[in-house]
Order: C-alpha cells, then structure tokens, then sequence
C-alpha cells in the first residue's frame, strides 16, 4: 500500500514537470510574423506624392516641366517667329532698295573698277579731300527734282557737256532721295548709270555729296580736262 502512494505521487510530479510554462512561450515567440521593413517608407513617399498633388492643385493649371526644360514650342509661339522673321526680311529688303537709291553714284571713277566691285570710300578719292579743303570748288549745278527719267537725263547730257566744255572742274547734280516716289528711287540710279556709262568720255570721277551739298540726294561730277 504504501509502494503504490509513492508511485502516484511520482508519477504526478512527472507530469507536472511535463507541462512547464516554458513550452508553451517558445511556440509563441517561434510564431510571431517580422514586421514590415518598408511601411515607414512607403508613408513617407506617400506624404511626399500629397503634398505636391496639393500644390499642384493650388496654383491652377501648373503642368510640371521637363527635368532638361525642353519643350515643344506652341502653336501661337511658332506663328509669331514665323511673322517676325517675315516681317524682319520685308525691312531688310526695304532698307537695301533705298540704300541703293540714296548712295547714288557714291564711288565712280574713271579706269577704277565698276561699282559694283568697289566698296563706297569718298575719302579714297584725292578730289573729294580737295572740295573739302577749297581747293576744288563746285561751280554750277543742275537740279533734276520733278523731271521724268528720259528728260532729266537729256538734261544730265546737255549740262555735262556745256560744263565740260567751258573748262569747269566740279558740277553739282541734284536727284533727290526718291523716298516718296511711288516706284521707288528711280532717278538717282539713272543718273548713276548714265554718269559711269554713256558719260564716261566726259566724266572722271563722281561721288554722293558731302552732308552740307545734299548728300546722298546729290551728286558731285568731276569733269574731265579737254
């Protein structure tokens, strides 16, 4: 009897031994799922893609910009660049047609090269240094203003001649600037191609006139010695 009472008494010792705390808390902490290593992150760049959604939406119709800032340009930035550069040629040919007339016969001189190969200098001319000093002085002039081409060239012809032929150094023709006429300048051109063509036999040099005689709306005509 008293075999059997220590028999169970170890036996129920056996099984409290058994069935210690301990067991039970390791498959708690074998259990227990990581916590997640970006959930911080992904709040943050969350944050971040609000709070530039609510700026965008603050200032209206903001579109955000290419990282290098190229950018097609618009309709209506194409058709401006497109009218200026029109614009832009349209002047320039305008400021050519009138140079043209206005330099007149600004660089004629007898044996040089024509006109057209040679840049307009007055200074490189030796006369034109002596009408500034005194030494030449222009003694008559002619003033086409108001004639039609064929007559005032006629009248270029018949006065040329006479002054030539009376010994005279210098002579002053007046064409005027033909900004107003409505076919441009015409007549200063003329007289330029008479003087460098038809009137070479006579003529030895002829430049566009010093400021003080007319300047670029005047010519002066050195003649030839008999």
């Amino acid at each position: 009897m008293t075999r059997k009472r220590k028999d169970s008494k170890h036996q129920r010792g056996a099984g409290a031994f058994q069935n210690s705390p301990f067991k039970a808390l390791k498959g708690v902490i074998g259990k227990t799922p990581p916590l997640p290593a970006t959930t911080q992150k992904a709040s943050s760049h969350e944050d971040h893609e609000d709070d530039e959604g609510l700026f965008l939406r603050s200032v209206g119709g903001a579109t955000r910009i290419a990282a290098d800032g190229d950018q097609e340009p618009g309709p209506q930035t194409s058709l401006m660049a497109a009218e200026k550069r029109v614009d832009d040629e349209a002047h320039g040919r305008a400021l050519f047609l009138q140079a043209v007339g206005m330099i007149g016969a600004a660089v004629y001189r007898d044996g040089a090269p024509e006109p057209e190969d040679e840049a307009p200098a007055r200074s490189s001319s030796s006369r034109m240094r002596q009408l500034k000093r005194g030494t030449i002085r222009i003694s008559e002039e002619l003033d086409l203003h108001g004639f039609l081409k064929d007559d005032a060239l006629r009248r270029l012809e018949h006065f040329i001649a006479s002054a030539r032929a009376r010994g005279l150094q210098a002579v002053l023709v007046i064409t005027g600037k033909g900004i107003n006429s409505p076919d441009g300048p015409v007549l200063p051109g003329a007289v330029n191609s008479w003087l460098r063509e038809q009137g070479k036999g006579m003529v030895a040099e002829f430049h566009a006139a010093p400021r003080d005689k007319g300047g670029s709306g005047a010519i002066v005509v050195f003649l030839k010695k008999r």
